[in-house]
């Protein structure tokens, strides 16, 4: 037996509703095919939109009308929350790559800080012995 899934949208030829011919929207791909035009092996894949879908279960008793319309409300709104948190996964992977790219370069700066500090501190360093020079030159020559 196929295995039925929810799709966006058709994909494999015709790509429509098997019953009304639609185009567009949310359907059922029932995973057959049917035997189509174009000689033997062309299949037409086998797609029932949901429209459909929900009339074949009100007439088969599955479920009634007003619960059906409830259902595909409820189906609309499951579908928002899902796209929704799609939404808010694809921008919070993207804050994460930006607040790793940010915290390499704050690592590279601090490397840099850490170079810029160590260089100050051996120019303050020659800088004593260069005083400290100046000061046996200056005190050297008074008491010559």
């Amino acid at each position: 037996m196929p295995e039925f899934a929810i799709v966006d949208r058709p994909v494999l030829f015709p790509a429509a509703c098997e019953a009304c011919g639609g185009v567009t929207g949310r359907m059922l791909d029932t995973g057959a095919e049917r035997p189509g035009f174009g000689g033997p092996g062309a299949g037409v894949h086998v797609y029932i939109c949901l429209s459909c879908l929900r009339k074949g279960a009100v007439l088969a008793g599955y479920v009634k009308g007003e619960r059906a319309d409830e259902l595909d409300a409820a189906a609309d709104r499951l579908g928002d929350a899902e796209k929704e948190r799609d939404e808010a996964n694809d921008a919070a992977t993207k804050l994460a790559n930006e607040l790793t790219k940010k915290q390499q370069e704050l690592i590279v700066a601090n490397a840099e800080l850490e170079r810029l500090r160590e260089l100050e501190h051996q120019r303050m360093f020659r800088l004593e012995q260069l005083g400290g020079l100046v000061n046996e030159i200056v005190v050297g020559g008074n008491g010559s």
